[in-house]
């Protein structure tokens, strides 16, 4: 569209320069030695040209041979076309543009936004936690098979959200570059509710892989609906997999136990001013005890740390092979580390109110209630 667009306006802007030059230099030819003349040379006649093809008309330069005035008409005629002309291409540009961005067939040009594919109550209910939530404002793009309308509809009920809409198949390299995943900071992945449940968590594999290959380094959430299919995302590098109500069956059954079990995770998950949150454990408490970091947040910060992250350091080729040899060293243990625990969960990297002494490393996280 753009390289169509693009060669109209230069064999436009083409046939105007030529016609230009053409009517300029009839146009000093015919009226230099006329007496009375305005044109005393050709930067005159072509200062006329450009005024009069524009259909400003300054009057400045008037030609007085009928020669001239012919001239002088025809240009004014294809001025005038001229910029309806370009009026019109450069509307049908812009309309056709938005056409597609409603339709969901623009390319997103965005980086640091979330991606969202697949469409569940679970997209919804996400969507709503994003709004409700203090200082949010990423661009979020939705990407599915679904109609304009039900992406309207969606958009309607989450009016303080930057939503976006690509249309297609998920699992298509070229849908997923549409919604600029190679930029994109994460991506969620929840079961399309198009699909059935026996081929919702096939589906989902296929789309984690499709992400993978063009960004292997992404952050993703994904949702199963069978908790049997985990190990093939953890075989993919997908740490952050959620099962469908596999997380509702632990607060139901711990619910008889407490009596409100239910009311107290729903408070934690929704309540702005109770929200569990990640922070970066400040430079000076690296070192040091769980139990100076907790005393010094809650005296400082007033929140209260319940535990800690730790985000382990993924190296890369440059790092391997620099000048510095321990980048070496730290590649073959985190090697044979991974080697002796390829079924390691993510939860083993998660210390939840961890003993006071325990000491604070610096790819720590803390999380704060």
């Amino acid at each position: 569209m753009k390289n169509t667009f693009m060669n109209r306006i230069i064999r436009l802007f083409a046939i105007i320069i030529v016609l230009i030059f053409v009517s300029s230099t009839l146009l000093y030819l015919l009226e230099r030695n006329h007496p009375g003349t305005m044109i005393h040379s050709f930067s005159d006649a072509l200062w006329w040209g450009i005024v009069t093809v524009t259909t400003i008309g300054y009057g400045d330069i008037v030609p007085l041979t009928p020669g001239g005035r012919i001239i002088g008409t025809i240009l004014i005629v294809f001025g005038f076309c001229s910029l309806t002309i370009f009026t019109a291409i450069l509307a049908s540009v812009f309309v056709e543009d938005k056409l597609k961005g409603a339709k969901g067939l623009k390319k997103i040009k965005l980086s640091g936004h979330f991606v969202i594919c697949g469409l569940n109550d679970s997209t919804e209910f996400m969507l709503k936690a994003f709004q409700e939530k203090r200082g949010f404002n990423k661009n979020i793009v939705l990407v599915g098979n679904y109609s304009v309308e039900k992406f309207e509809s969606i958009q309607s009920k989450f009016t303080k959200l930057n939503l976006q809409f690509v249309r297609g198949e998920q699992t298509q390299v070229e849908i997923l570059n549409r919604a600029s995943i190679s930029s994109a900071e994460r991506v969620f992945i929840v079961s399309d509710e198009q699909n059935s449940r026996e081929m919702a968590d096939d589906y989902t594999i296929v789309v984690v892989n499709t992400v993978k290959y063009i960004n292997p380094d992404i952050k993703l959430t994904v949702q199963l609906i069978n908790a049997s299919k985990k190990h093939l995302l953890k075989r993919s590098g997908v740490d952050e997999i959620l099962v469908y109500d596999e997380l509702s069956g632990y607060i139901l059954a711990n619910n008889p136990e407490s009596d409100c079990s239910v009311s107290i995770v729903e408070k934690l998950l929704k309540e702005n001013d109770h929200r569990m949150e990640l922070l970066d454990v400040p430079e000076h408490l690296v070192g040091k005890s769980f139990g100076d970091l907790h005393s010094f947040l809650w005296g400082e910060l007033n929140v209260i740390a319940i535990g800690l992250i730790d985000y382990q350091k993924n190296l890369k080729l440059n790092d391997i092979f620099s000048d510095d040899s321990s980048a070496i060293d730290e590649y073959i243990k985190a090697t044979l580390a991974k080697a002796k625990s390829v079924n390691t969960d993510r939860n083993d990297l998660i210390t939840i109110h961890p003993d006071k002494d325990f000491k604070i490393k610096s790819n720590h996280k803390v999380l704060i209630l």
